[in-house]
């Protein structure tokens, strides 16, 4: 019974010094996400979700985000070429990007966070088509960084 005891006691203090000079706080910070997707967005501008609880680093002041292609969602001719971004707090919902106009096959665009939600973890992603009298199809690509 006193071996098992001192294996024991030998064993937590390995796994404490171990814990101690091998800080792995750190590991999983910078962990964020990244992907594609499509959205298919209603008249009036309405602002809609596209992607939940997306993982940021916290080490840029803004995420990535581009629009690939906006097109009617029944067919027809295609004359949509822009489409909106918006970011928004997992935790909260709150807004916590200005609202960004993004054009088709258009470069990837930095969307600024506003100032105090810097160290927001996770947001989601909403989209908006470009006119108040016709819905669309969003094909984008968002990066956490």
């Amino acid at each position: 019974m006193r071996r098992i005891k001192g294996v024991v006691k030998k064993s937590i203090a390995t796994l404490l010094l171990f814990g101690m000079v091998f800080d792995f706080s750190g590991v999983f910070a910078g962990a964020y996400e990244q992907g594609t997707g499509d959205v298919n967005v209603p008249t009036g501008m309405t602002m809609v979700p596209a992607e939940y609880y997306i993982a940021r680093s916290k080490n840029y002041s803004y995420v990535l985000v581009q629009a690939y292609a906006v097109t009617p969602v029944h067919g027809g001719t295609d004359n949509f070429h822009k489409c909106k971004t918006q970011i928004k707090n997992s935790q909260t919902s709150y807004d916590i990007s200005d609202k960004y106009t993004l054009s088709e096959s258009g470069p990837v665009v930095n969307v600024y966070l506003t100032e105090g939600n810097y160290n927001v973890s996770h947001f989601d992603l909403y989209f908006s088509g470009n006119s108040a009298n016709y819905p669309a199809n969003v094909r984008y690509y968002y990066n956490g960084r």
